[in-house]
């Protein structure tokens, strides 16, 4: 048997009148102070994560000039990716690479185990990227791969006679 019965229990509340909570947007004259603490939070994250993406880049003995840094930092990615992808095919045309094979299929020049160097195609054997010969995959006996050169072109003869 309980000591208390079920009145007991019961926390009674009064009705409360809420009208003297509603506020128009016209009786605002004021920001909110959690909005402008949460301004600053947000700009001194900012200023942490800048002076720690500084302090990373001077870690490995490099001079940076931080308004330069994010300046580079901002600088439009799609247009830097594509610099560096096409800078990166024009200095894989005359060197030999090991490791990974083409982004593209086809014919590639390659130096075999046994020191010649061919002609191989690059492509999917079975779904997966490979070097093969005749239908078969040949991988393991590729050291290494090079982009085809351009075509030979006769140079124009500009002497006039």
């Amino acid at each position: 048997m309980s000591i208390f019965n079920d009145e007991d229990r019961l926390i009674r509340f009064k009705p409360m009148d809420l009208s003297k909570f509603r506020v128009s947007s016209e009786d605002i004259k004021y920001l909110s102070p959690i909005k402008v603490i949460m301004q600053d939070m947000a700009q001194q994250i900012a200023m942490d994560f800048d002076n720690n993406v500084v302090k990373a880049v001077q870690s490995y003995a490099i001079d940076v000039d931080k308004d330069e840094l994010f300046k580079a930092l901002a600088y439009d990615r799609d247009q830097y990716n594509k610099g560096f992808a096409d800078g990166f095919k024009a200095g894989k045309k005359d060197r030999w690479i090991t490791f990974p094979g083409p982004d593209i299929p086809g014919k590639y020049i390659v130096t075999y185990e046994s020191g010649e160097v061919g002609r191989c195609y690059w492509g999917s054997l079975k779904g997966v990227f490979c070097w093969q010969r005749l239908g078969k995959d040949i991988t393991h006996e590729v050291l290494a791969w090079m982009e085809n050169p351009e075509p030979y072109k006769e140079e124009p003869d500009n002497e006039k006679d």
